[in-house]
């Protein structure tokens, strides 16, 4: 009898301890599918904050504000635009396009613009070769202020030598061959000081009458009108006697007129500021929450930096103004927004 309920005992214990392993099978089960879970929520959150993290490391800006909207550049925008450093550290890349440049003698043969005739005779200037590039905008704006600088003039005989001096004006360099740039890049080379003529913005002016140099001194005194004026117009002397420390160049030689538009020019006039000097002030003071205001021509102008600091960089603009923005040739932008 008592072998009997011996034997039942330890089947009941061996049963029981069956039961027990299905268990703790059942738990690992569970753990480890939780796991399992656990470890594919961790990857896709870090997944979700890399690309948030990358969002924001490649936007210059926060999320546009009210009455700001946003625009994207990217890396080659830097070197395109009207307001770029050109010197021995910031080459100029030379576009694909070069449609915009104008073959200046060209457009004077085939122009009935009284820039390349006259005013009652007086003649405004000449050019030194036919091989003269500049960009349609800048070459509009300097036959601009040349007829301007022609009505200045009496039209009387007494006139008639001040009128003349009209005529010594002479633009001996302007932008490049857009079928030679290896011509131009050889020129480039040689002479330093032409960095800026790439562009097909910058001119440089000498006197026709005896083909001699016209520097910056003599431009305020013979031709007075035209320095205190060409800023009107958009034009800045690109490389002012009094700024040589900083843009390693003066005008002792030939005076070089830069086009830059109106609000840059007029602001870089009035407070005495070569283009190396303006575009630090931009960098290191102005942003979209803090624009420089500049009036204008009877307009009102914002002007601010805006960093480039990856692919794409978010650059926010006022809704409702006419916007430029151009590259400065180093690591940002310069936002005008009229």
């Amino acid at each position: 009898m008592s072998n009997k309920n011996t034997h039942t005992k330890a089947f009941d214990t061996q049963g029981g301890g069956k039961g027990f392993k299905n268990e703790s099978s059942r738990q690992i089960l569970v753990i480890t599918i939780f796991a399992v879970i656990i470890v594919i929520l961790a990857l896709f959150a870090t997944l979700i904050i890399g690309k948030m993290a990358g969002e924001l490391k490649n936007s210059t800006t926060p999320p546009a504000l009210d009455g700001y909207e946003q625009k994207y550049m990217d890396a080659g925008d830097v070197k395109i635009g009207k307001l770029l450093l050109i010197n021995g550290d910031y080459k100029y890349t030379f576009p694909s396009d070069m449609s915009d440049m104008i073959n200046v003698k060209l457009y004077q043969k085939n122009s009935q613009n009284d820039a390349f005739t006259s005013i009652g005779g007086k003649f405004t200037y000449s050019l030194s070769t036919d091989r003269i590039y500049l960009t349609q905008q800048t070459l509009d704006a300097f036959n601009q202020m040349m007829l301007d600088y022609c009505k200045t003039f009496d039209d009387t005989a007494s006139a008639n030598a001040n009128a003349n001096s009209a005529s010594n004006i002479q633009i001996a360099w302007g932008g490049y061959n857009p079928q030679n740039t290896d011509e131009y890049a050889q020129d480039m080379k040689d002479y330093s000081d032409f960095y800026d003529h790439g562009l097909g913005t910058t001119m440089t002016l000498k006197e026709n009458e005896h083909s001699s140099k016209l520097t910056e001194e003599l431009l305020k005194t013979d031709f007075e009108w035209i320095y205190w004026n060409a800023h009107k117009y958009g034009f800045i002397i690109r490389y002012p006697n009094e700024c040589a420390e900083h843009t390693g160049f003066d005008s002792k030689s030939n005076v070089r007129l830069r086009y830059v538009g109106v609000p840059h020019a007029t602001y870089m006039f009035e407070n005495g500021l070569c283009f190396e000097e303006y575009l630090e002030l931009l960098r290191s003071k102005y942003t979209y929450s803090n624009p420089l205001t500049v009036s204008a021509d009877g307009k009102t102008y914002e002007v601010y930096y805006a960093k480039y600091t990856g692919e794409p960089t978010a650059i926010n603009v006022k809704k409702g103004g006419v916007a430029e923005i151009s590259g400065d040739n180093m690591n940002g932008f310069i936002v005008t927004v009229e």
